[in-house]
């Protein structure tokens, strides 16, 4: 019967130093892990910050982009209001035509003085103002002054029956003041064709005032 023999102080300082070792390089391997852990966690710490960072940078952008549109939206908004201003305000801009301006016209007997203006465009905003004084000629020293449209007009130098659009009858002082509201071509005539023998000097200052239309002349 074999018996066991102790182990002898080599045999237990080598296994002393073996488990040392062991232990030694456990905890190196386990300090590397732990290292590689930590240094993982903080790439993807710094990951997720660039991450966030980015985000938020992202999100500054944006508000700032948005800002920008509702900026260039109000400058854009306010242009179109300012142009369509201008264009009302053009549009109702008073322009007016000396149509008579004399300060003494001599009109024989049987005769008229003949004020032509035209209006370009189907429906106006205008009208005919002034004044218009008989001088000298005559007893009563009196014209008739009429307005007519262009149609009007010629059949009244043919002696037919029309409606003028402004009759004041013989008077020495004629106060002037007629709306046209369509386009076309008018006749302001003074006449003195009533009279056979008196000729008749007037002065007169009448205008043809207009929004957002220029009147001209022939």
């Amino acid at each position: 019967m074999m018996t066991q023999q102790p182990w002898s102080w080599r045999a237990r300082a080598t296994a002393v130093i073996l488990v040392v070792a062991t232990g030694a390089c456990g905890n190196a391997e386990r300090r590397a892990a732990e290292a590689r852990a930590d240094s993982l966690q903080a790439t993807l710490q710094r990951q997720r910050d660039s991450l966030n960072a980015a985000r938020e940078k992202a999100a500054a952008q944006a508000t700032q982009a948005g800002e920008q549109r509702r900026r260039e939206d109000s400058l854009k908004t306010a242009r179109r209001q300012a142009v369509a201003d201008s264009l009302r305000a053009e549009r109702s801009r008073p322009r007016d035509l000396a149509l008579m301006n004399t300060t003494g016209v001599s009109i024989g007997p049987q005769k008229y003085a003949d004020y032509v203006f035209v209006l370009d465009s189907s429906t106006t905003d205008c009208n005919v103002h002034g004044r218009i004084e008989t001088l000298e000629g005559g007893t009563n020293k009196d014209v008739e002054v009429f307005l007519f449209a262009a149609d009007d007009f010629t059949n009244w130098r043919n002696n037919h029956s029309v409606t003028p659009l402004f009759h004041t009858g013989r008077q020495t002082v004629t106060t002037l003041n007629a709306a046209v509201t369509q386009g076309g071509e008018y006749h302001l005539v003074v006449s003195n064709y009533f009279s056979t023998v008196s000729r008749k000097t007037v002065r007169g200052q009448v205008t043809v005032t207009c929004r957002g239309l220029q009147p001209r002349q022939p």
